[in-house]
């Protein structure tokens, strides 16, 4: 059975399509090793239509964050607590957590 390599070639980058008679996808992957390319997609020949190729696209890599938003929103809260800390001061200043009791030590004398 004839199978097609579409693979980019390992030297110059461009994409090359070659064909093997080949028994099984691994041996058509096998026949192109030496030709030193990078395998994309191994498919049989017979199964394309004739009439033409489909285009290639390249595929962009995507980035998660394009801005770093949490780096932003920290510094912003930051920077909101820096300049409302006087007034958050004031506010606690008058606060004085509970005392808490605890029994006196034993001494052993």
């Amino acid at each position: 059975m004839k199978y097609r390599v579409l693979a980019h070639s390992k030297d110059t980058g461009q994409k090359i399509t070659l064909e093997f008679e080949a028994r099984s996808k691994a041996d058509a992957e096998r026949r192109a090793k030496p030709h030193n390319v990078n395998i994309i997609r191994i498919e049989p020949a017979e199964a394309l239509p004739a009439a033409g190729e489909n285009p290639w696209t390249t595929l962009e890599p995507r980035r998660s964050l394009k801005l770093p938003w949490i780096l932003l929103f920290l510094a912003l809260a930051g920077g909101a607590i820096y300049y409302f800390s006087p007034t958050i001061r004031a506010k606690f200043a008058d606060f004085h957590p509970p005392t808490i009791s605890r029994p006196a030590a034993t001494t052993a004398e």
